[in-house]
């Protein structure tokens, strides 16, 4: 069914005027001003204020032929349904003082549920709302829409300024979400739709089931700038300017495929060929997509074919007994029950969901997980660098990749490291490791220790791919790793990346609230795979004892218990000896990491220098393409950092992070660093660290402060990384002055704290 043009939209606050003059002026202007720029179809107004006569006046001032009014209570509430009887078919259902539950229908187009809601301002009246909205769903069949003031928030996040108190009405009106089963529709614009002096709430928001999504999957809901009110308007658009450009979204080798007796049979003879690596993925590719087309089929519409087969059936079968159709029956009914688990495994792939195994029939489960996780991870509008909303997909499609080409360029000349030496050197027995021949059960043992079902590289196989036809790819597979090995230099086939973009908070309103996360080709992640295994053997040998992250045998819960016993000794502090604790946060760090920086370091560990150059190529070869709403956009040539989301990347940067550790021993060692004791006889604690996880604790003076600032920008001046001062935060034990308090943070520009939150997910400071 094609979405309709016209969109929905609501608004509030109508304010009636004894004059007619000054009704259609003041009261009608702003929703006339609203009707005409966006082609409303169909408005909903609520605390309207207003009833009977006076109502009709200022609906005919709207434009509107349609309407339905449920009157205000005094001055109190009020909804308006108004609209366009030429375009839309609009049918009340039932109604009251909170909502109004109507069946609509656009033209031609299949009719759908609306529910209109206003939310009682008292929560005590809202109680009723849910349960009506509730008794409603138990009625519904097909696409159901909810939209309006419902004047409750679902996240404490959809909340800012006043108490952070969850309410217990947000609580029951989350159960009531929960329990119909209904998917927030997002937003595009400011986070929040009402305001009271510095008290902000999304308070106003979309509703839907999953059929009317599915039925609507390019449809937005826009928070408009405020009028009058106190709150923003919303606009429902079922515009079709966001669907998805076919000829830009990656190929995806499908795992129901493998069900199929004859996949193999079209495999095969593609990798018998002599052709390169690159010729066979994509003659593989070529070959799949016309299997799929030609002999695999559509799974939804083979599955309604066989149901409708098997109806027609069974009515035949109740007239008299027929062998041919009761074999027919049988045979279509296993042909049925495989559609279903092809459906089931369809569908658990794009949910990327880890924990239910397959098999467990959760066909609804992985849908419904599916379209909450593309609803949440589309990205429809971001502010620029002038604060201003940008819609556009073209100009946002621009303004990702102009601001990851300039995080990923070189903006400074390598400035050599000032240590060398400091790393502890290799036993021969671990360089004969690191530097051994790859074999063919190395290459396998790599493929299948990955995920089937991860989220695969550009070329769009997954490590399933490789697992289920090892006899066939194989092969193919440990030749061209070795001859990577050989020649590193020809990585560069294999290392085309996609940047998938995560977002780090709730609302994301900026590019720079997304982290990007690396999708590899998986025959590229078998060599750094390999790496990353034999790299990780020599980690507990050369990394010291304060980082904590993958080394083996380490924990973070040995760094969790450290910092918070410092952080509670320093609450207790008294004398005359203060301590500092500075938690530090990089900013982009693995992405702002010279690429020299790190061959030195490997260097400087006493690498062989022949993985060196496999490792050179491999961070240094990628070409990168940011996957935007699921569509592919031109290419990105990085020129530093490692990629999160390859394999070698962590052991990579946990290296280099080592060298900041040998830059503090070295000033602890020269008494340039005083670190903090917790007790007479207790260790040194200068530092905690779990990859870019920092702590960093001394004595209070500014000479530690300048000792420490020194330590981080001879770091950060080789490596590229950069020490965020918006985001670090320096935590003073409880005999500190405030005097001292402030010329310390006024010397190295971070804020002071009496909280510093979190570390590695749990809290420093337990509450008493």
């Amino acid at each position: 069914m094609e979405p309709p043009d016209p969109s929905i939209g609501i608004e509030h606050q109508i304010t009636p005027m004894e004059e007619e003059d000054q009704l259609r002026l003041k009261a009608s202007r702003k929703q006339e001003d609203l009707s005409r720029v966006y082609k409303i179809g169909l408005m909903c107004l609520y605390e309207t204020h207003s009833g009977g006569d006076r109502a009709k006046r200022i609906i005919n001032r709207l434009g509107f032929n349609g309407f339905y009014v449920v009157d205000a209570q005094g001055h109190a509430g009020g909804i308006w349904v108004l609209w366009d009887d030429n375009n839309w078919k609009v049918d009340v259902i039932s109604s009251n003082y909170q909502l109004v539950h109507l069946k609509v229908q656009f033209h031609n187009c299949d009719p759908w549920l609306l529910t209109t809601v206003y939310g009682n301002p008292h929560p005590q009246y809202r109680h009723t709302l849910w349960e009506n909205i509730r008794e409603i769903e138990i009625s519904v069949a097909g696409p159901w829409c909810l939209m309006g003031d419902f004047n409750s928030i679902i996240h404490d996040y959809e909340q800012s300024g006043g108490s952070s108190t969850f309410r217990s009405d947000s609580q029951t009106f989350n159960s009531m979400v929960r329990d119909c089963n209904l998917v927030d529709g997002g937003f595009v614009g400011y986070p929040f739709t009402w305001r009271r002096g510095r008290l902000l709430k999304r308070l106003d928001r979309v509703l839907m089931n999953l059929e009317w999504r599915i039925t609507y999957p390019h449809m937005s809901v826009h928070h408009l700038d405020p009028l009058k009110s106190d709150h923003n308007p919303l606009l429902l658009d079922f515009a079709t300017t966001g669907e998805v450009n076919r000829g830009r979204r990656p190929f995806r080798f499908m795992a129901s495929w493998l069900s199929h007796k004859d996949l193999p049979k079209v495999i095969s003879p593609l990798w018998d060929s002599k052709e390169q690596w690159n010729e066979k993925i994509l003659s593989t590719k070529e070959g799949l997509k016309k299997w799929n087309i030609d002999e695999y089929g559509n799974i939804f519409k083979k599955k309604n074919q066989l149901l409708r087969l098997l109806n027609g059936i069974s009515r035949s079968l109740a007239m008299g007994q027929n062998d041919y159709l009761e074999n027919l029956q049988h045979i279509l009914w296993k042909e049925y029950e495989q559609v279903i688990i092809d459906e089931e495994v369809l569908w658990f792939q794009k949910s990327r969901c880890k924990w239910i195994a397959l098999g467990d029939r959760n066909t609804k489960y992985f849908h419904d997980t599916t379209l909450v996780r593309r609803r949440k991870n589309k990205i429809m509008s971001l502010l620029d660098d002038n604060d201003t909303w940008v819609t556009d997909r073209n100009q946002l499609e621009c303004m990702a990749r102009n601001y990851f080409q300039s995080l990923y360029a070189d903006h400074t000349p390598y400035v050599e490291f000032c240590l060398h030496g400091a790393f502890p050197p290799l036993l021969q027995d671990q360089v004969n490791f690191l530097s051994k021949d790859v074999c063919n059960e190395e290459i396998k043992k790599a493929i299948f220790a990955m995920g089937g079902l991860k989220a695969p590289g550009k070329d769009g196989f997954q490590a399933i791919f490789y697992q289920s036809h090892w006899d066939i790819v194989g092969p193919a597979l440990c030749n061209l790793v070795k001859d990577i090995f050989l020649h590193p230099d020809k990585v560069k086939d294999i290392n085309d990346t996609l940047i998938t973009l995560i977002p780090k908070i709730n609302l994301p309103t900026s590019i720079k609230h997304f982290r990007p996360i690396s999708l590899c080709n998986v025959s590229y992640k078998v060599v750094t795979k390999i790496i990353a295994t034999r790299l990780r053997d020599i980690m507990d040998h050369v990394v010291g004892p304060s980082q904590c992250s993958f080394v083996p045998g380490r924990n973070g819960s040995d760094n969790i218990i450290v910092a918070q016993e410092v952080i509670h000794s320093m609450r207790a502090k008294k004398g005359k000896k203060g301590f500092m604790a500075i938690k530090i946060d990089l900013e982009k760090a693995y992405d702002k990491l010279k690429w020299n920086f790190v061959i030195d370091t490997l260097k400087d560990e006493g690498i062989p220098d022949m993985l060196i150059n496999v490792i050179y190529h491999c961070i240094s070869s990628a070409t990168m393409n940011i996957l935007w709403n699921g569509e592919i956009l031109d290419p990105i040539i990085p020129a530093n950092g490692v990629r999160q989301g390859d394999p070698i990347s962590p052991y990579l940067f946990v290296l280099c992070m080592e060298r900041l550790s040998h830059i503090i021993n070295v000033a602890i060692n020269h008494k340039f660093w005083k670190p903090i004791k917790l007790s007479r006889g207790g260790p040194l604690i200068s530092h905690l660290a779990f990859a870019d996880d920092l702590f960093l604790f001394a004595e209070v003076s500014l000479d530690q402060i300048d000792c420490i600032t020194t330590c981080l920008d001879l770091f950060c001046e080789s490596s590229g990384s950069k020490v965020n001062s918006d985001k670090t935060r320096i935590f003073f034990s409880k005999n500190v002055n405030n005097n001292i308090r402030q010329q310390i943070c006024d010397a190295c520009g971070f804020q002071r704290t009496d909280d510093l939150g979190k570390y590695l997910g749990i809290p420093l400071l337990h509450k008493e």
